[in-house]
C-alpha cells in the first residue's frame, strides 16, 4: 500500500488512510475546485457529501475494488 499524500498538494479529492500506519486505504477521483471551509457532510450508509466552488454537490461512497476474474479453463478437445 502507498502512504498518504502530502496534504499541501493542490488537488481536490478524498484520500482515506489508516491512522496508525499512514497506509492509503481508498482514493477518490480528482474533484473540481472545492468550497473553502465547508465541512464534509456524512450521509446514510457511509455516503459523504462535498460542495464544489460552482455549487455542485459531490457524493462519495467507498466501495470494494472488483476482484479480477480467474481465467476460465479452456475446454479440451474431445477425441472421436
Amino acid at each position: 500500500m502507498s502512504k498518504c499524500p502530502n496534504p499541501g498538494a493542490r488537488q481536490f479529492g478524498r484520500v482515506l488512510c489508516e491512522a496508525d500506519s499512514g497506509d492509503e486505504l481508498a482514493r477518490s477521483n480528482v474533484f473540481p475546485k472545492m468550497t473553502t471551509g465547508i465541512l464534509v457532510t456524512l450521509g446514510f450508509g457511509g455516503l459523504q457529501y462535498d460542495l464544489s466552488a460552482e455549487g455542485h454537490v459531490i457524493g462519495l461512497e467507498v466501495v470494494p475494488t472488483p476482484a479480477t476474474a480467474s481465467p476460465s479453463p479452456s475446454p479440451s478437445p474431445s477425441g472421436g
